[in-house]
């Protein structure tokens, strides 16, 4: 028996190593299949844009092996399906949240309906009461008034029951929704939903021959504090969104995480090349002083160079670079990595 499962690990681990070996070899085969297209696009002097490239990589991909096929496929959808699938979730709870809004609105206006109905109950008892001196009778005009008001009173009670509750459900559906946006209306830029799945797709890209690092950044606390004013730091972090936005390659991600802290993944990026990064936005932040009352402020930032592994997480790899930060509390354009 011993010897039947060692059998059957050993085919297990050979299998599993035949396996890798086979990807390995469609990814080098991969890589130089791109190379041609870059050179072919290059020599044809077509104009580099990214559906020539696609139009010429689809036409390399034609004669090649199915398994080639199927490899080159599932990283040009890398990501698509699930931006659908977010736009899709974000519309069905916006549709969701429309018709809870609808019927609270309809409940308003009953609730309105039978309140200006009480008024007019009120007024004409009281108007009967005013014209009666019989106590019987008087008694009697209160008895009524009292039984048409508790009516109403019930009514309203579950009117307003209900709108608690499509006011909870609406509630609800709207944080879904704002927890699917992908924009910072405040700087223009992604936010911090976003930034967070784009990490979690690069983690399953990594490997080998592809590599990713995270910038985690933010104005100099010592800038911060000489500032002081809330409004001019978040003008100054508004200046400092415009000038990533400016610096950044079309395949980085460039996002405001949280409280004027700012997240970018550069993808296909080595640690040396996102050092190199942070050099030239300390360059790029310090040519763009700003003048408050006369005087002069030097924007600085201080930047967290966090690597990419393949066992972290999004939310870790932020934290990890935030604690980089506090580190560097008492420096200006100092960059720390992390995980290096």
């Amino acid at each position: 028996m011993d010897m039947q499962r060692l059998r059957i690990e050993d085919a297990s681990k050979s299998e599993a190593f035949e396996e890798q070996t086979a990807n390995g070899a469609l990814e080098e085969e991969l890589r130089e299949l791109c190379d041609e297209v870059v050179d072919k696009v290059k020599d044809d002097g077509i104009l580099a844009t990214p559906l020539n490239f696609q139009i010429y990589f689809e036409r390399a991909l034609a004669d090649k092996s199915d398994e080639l096929k199927e490899m080159a496929l599932k990283m040009l959808s890398h990501g698509q399906q699930v931006g659908y699938d977010d736009y899709i979730d974000l519309e069905r709870h916006l549709r969701s949240s429309f018709r809870s809004i609808k019927q609270i609105f309809d409940i308003v206006a009953v609730i309105y309906r039978n309140q200006s109905l009480l008024f007019e109950i009120l007024d004409k008892r009281m108007s009967e009461l005013e014209s009666v001196d019989n106590p019987v009778i008087s008694r009697n005009i209160v008895h009524d008034m009292a039984t048409e008001i508790n009516r109403l009173k019930d009514i309203t009670r579950k009117q307003s029951d209900q709108l608690k509750i499509l006011y909870q459900q609406s509630a609800k559906v709207i944080n879904a929704a704002d927890s699917s946006t992908v924009f910072d209306a405040q700087y223009g830029i992604y936010n911090k939903h976003f930034i967070l799945t784009s990490l979690s797709k690069e983690i399953t890209m990594l490997g080998p021959s592809y590599s990713a690092s995270l910038l985690i950044l933010r104005l100099a606390d010592s800038i911060a504090k000489e500032i002081g004013d809330v409004n001019i730091l978040q003008m100054l972090q508004h200046n400092i969104a415009e000038i990533l936005l400016k610096a950044s390659r079309r395949s980085d991600v460039i996002s405001h995480y949280e409280n004027g802290m700012f997240a970018i993944l550069l993808r296909h990026s080595s640690l040396e090349n996102a050092q190199a990064a942070c050099k030239r936005l300390f360059s790029l932040v310090k040519g763009s002083s700003t003048f408050i009352d006369s005087k002069r402020i030097t924007l600085e930032i201080n930047i967290a160079v966090v690597s990419l592994r393949p066992d972290s997480e999004p939310e870790s790899l932020v934290a990890s670079g935030i604690a980089a930060l506090k580190e560097l509390s008492t420096q200006t354009s100092a960059f720390k990595v992390v995980g290096g």
